[in-house]
């Protein structure tokens, strides 16, 4: 600390390139979240950023280095305890922070039915400007924020993006997350309640296909992951995993639903710092195994062995298949350099990998870290980390650099010694375009 300073002292001027003692860090809460237990939360909560960083970057840009989300109670006098994810489980959050105008029209957009349902984002591939239109913003589009996905396996895993690469948002105020929350402080189940199992009351109708009367996401899977037959690739079959998974809605039988509620608080932790000419600025990237449905079944391993029990599931895709909100169309020409990337998996994953499939070089390999029950926090059987491939630190780890129609070959396993619903096998990255188009070239790349 007394070295930066020195350097403080001598060399400010730099600091902002250098990010020595730059780098600041805040707190927002969300409001309180109550939950019945057995149930869940898929709703988007509001939350106003700390007045100083309001004011410190009123007019101007920020650079987000990195955030974290935990679950916190309080007790009556304010004391905090973090909350295990046996008793509430992060199934994912998705995250975006600009002016509280434009926070609250995408809550306003967000709120209106089930975030993640038909005609609403799903995770990263998110039209924010036609969200916030709809919730009744008029004005220019600001530069907006939007956040990795998380999970309840991202939990105290690092994620700081090298310098000089931010995600820049324009005059900062306050965020809205979609926090898909699933309050399992219940008995013993057949299936566990955070896999979101579809219970026995629940209502599926296959000519109108929906269920309790509602559409649910839209099955997705790619032609070749759906000739798998896996059922999760339709309605029909389909046991239990996000599609019987919306806001408040059950996921234990009713036997299982007067146990009381529970309420937590989400609690963001912000690493930001001040955009200079130098900083890059910064997207978020999605890849799917599935193609694009977001979630499969994992059928239970008909081998004797157990340790032959692994599931494994790939997929070949453009590295931009799923961007998530850019400042542009990419020019043909641009360079798409790679700086994070994790796997998202649930429990039973045994960690992705990612190869650059024009030469079969691995990437990134994300292994799975399990809690150990030494800990509330470290809970036992469930995964408690997933630490990320990062890129761009040093000399000798130069970011991966693709061109936009370049592919990369994913890799997601499991144990499947069990049954599991809705397990993923998610890509969250975040890379840097080198150059957008002047003029609407792009067209013939077509995103899903």
């Amino acid at each position: 600390m007394w070295v930066c300073g020195i350097m403080r002292a001598a060399a400010s001027f730099i600091l902002g390139f250098i990010g020595c003692g730059a780098v600041d860090e805040f707190v927002s809460y969300t409001e309180g979240i109550t939950i019945k237990r057995g149930s869940v939360h898929n709703h988007p909560v509001l939350a106003e950023l700390p007045e100083w960083i309001i004011s410190k970057y009123s007019g101007k840009q920020m650079g987000v280095v990195s955030f974290q989300l935990d679950i916190v109670s309080k007790d009556e006098h304010g004391n905090e305890r973090r909350v295990p994810l046996p008793e509430i489980y992060n199934h994912h959050s998705i995250q975006a922070m600009s002016t509280m105008d434009v926070s609250a029209a995408l809550y306003e957009s967000w709120k209106k039915a089930d975030p993640l349902g038909p005609d609403a984002p799903h995770c990263g591939r998110v039209e924010l400007e036609k969200h916030a239109r709809h919730g009744g913003y008029k004005g220019a589009m600001p530069n907006i924020w939007f956040g990795p996905v998380g999970g309840a396996e991202y939990r105290d895993a690092d994620r700081d993006l090298p310098i000089p690469y931010r995600q820049i948002v324009d005059s900062p105020e306050a965020f809205v997350a979609i926090l898909h929350w699933i309050n399992t402080k219940v008995p013993a189940q057949q299936s566990p309640p955070f896999e979101c199992p579809c219970v026995s009351d629940r209502v599926f109708n296959y000519d109108n296909n929906t269920i309790d009367g509602t559409k649910p996401l839209n099955f997705a899977c790619d032609e070749d992951f759906k000739a798998t037959g896996n059922k999760a690739c339709q309605l029909r079959g389909y046991p239990g995993g996000y599609r019987c998974c919306e806001d408040q809605a059950w996921v234990v039988e009713p036997e299982f639903r007067d146990l009381g509620e529970d309420t937590v608080y989400g609690k963001f932790t912000f690493r930001v710092d001040d955009v200079t000419p130098e900083t890059k600025q910064v997207v978020s990237l999605n890849l799917d195994v599935t193609g694009n449905n977001a979630e499969y079944d994992l059928p239970v391993c008909s081998e004797s062995d157990p340790s032959k029990c692994i599931h494994v599931v790939e997929n070949v895709q453009y590295v931009l298949q799923a961007p998530g909100i850019l400042p542009g169309k990419p020019s043909l020409k641009a360079k798409v350099q790679l700086l994070t990337a994790r796997g998202h998996q649930h429990v039973a994953g045994l960690g992705s990998e990612m190869y650059d499939y024009q030469t079969g070089k691995l990437l990134c390999r994300t292994e799975n870290r399990y809690g150990d029950g030494s800990s509330e926090i470290d809970a036992d059987g469930f995964v408690v980390g997933i630490p990320p491939c990062v890129w761009g630190q040093n000399s000798s780890n130069q970011p991966p650099s693709f061109g936009v129609f370049d592919k990369v070959r994913i890799v997601s396993y499991y144990n499947n010694t069990q049954h599991h619903m809705g397990v993923m096998g998610l890509w969250f990255m975040q890379g840097y375009i080198s150059e957008y188009a002047q003029v609407e070239q792009f067209d013939q790349f077509v995103v899903v």
